[in-house]
């Protein structure tokens, strides 16, 4: 996750902490990370400013580990990497219009990549009011897996404590063809080994869509 060049509040820095990103990973074998920094860039190519802030300047550097990051903004840039695509998007909102106007436009850019044939998993506010759920994720994404608990994003390496927002992971995937998403539940991988019943909480699921094939996928590690 990086700042988005709207000008959004300060916390849009957050990272992903990374056993939530590993169990993803695990399953879906990133390749790009295409909203991030050099500080929190999880993929092997990642786009974004260098720090948190700062311009695009076209400039790319390899990471000690051997990962590239390029300075680039990520929502104009080609998303075909080779592989499948991880979005942790800014959850605040814009400054300038006050809804969530960012997380919209990143989902946007994952449609249009998803028609193109790319695989592409975000992770973002668990919001079914806003417009990047009812008109991106609710219409075109494969699956929607509800986060059982808040996630503790991480700045500089340490857990913010008390985290105010819910999660889901919208996964968008090549050659659904029409009706709803999959909507599960997810529980993060610090639940434990075993495998248990994911909570979701039912108003958000009222909001979605009643289904009779409602099932529950709980990450393990």
């Amino acid at each position: 996750m990086t700042a988005h060049p709207l000008g959004l509040h300060e916390d849009t820095n957050l990272e992903t902490p990374p056993h939530i990103y590993k169990v993803l990973d695990d399953e879906f074998h990133f390749a790009l990370d295409p909203c991030c920094n050099l500080d929190n860039q999880k993929a092997q190519l990642g786009y974004g400013a260098y720090t948190h802030g700062a311009p695009f300047d076209g400039d790319a550097k390899i990471l000690p580990d051997g990962r590239i990051h390029i300075s680039i903004d990520g929502l104009t840039a080609d998303w075909n990497a080779g592989g499948a695509v991880f979005i942790n998007p800014p959850y605040s909102k814009s400054k300038a219009t006050s809804d969530d106007t960012g997380t919209e436009m990143w989902m946007q850019k994952a449609v249009d990549w998803l028609q193109k044939g790319v695989t592409i998993v975000m992770l973002v506010g668990a919001n079914t009011s806003t417009d990047y759920f009812q008109d991106y994720a609710l219409k075109y994404a494969d699956e929607i897996r509800f986060v059982n608990k808040r996630i503790a994003f991480m700045m500089n390496g340490i857990p913010k404590k008390s985290p105010t927002k819910n999660s889901m992971i919208v996964v968008f995937r090549p050659g659904k063809i029409g009706g709803y998403p999959r909507i599960s539940g997810w529980n993060q991988p610090d639940a434990g080994a075993k495998r248990k019943r994911a909570r979701v909480g039912e108003r958000a699921l009222s909001e979605i869509v009643k289904r009779d094939d409602f099932n529950v996928w709980g990450a393990s590690v």
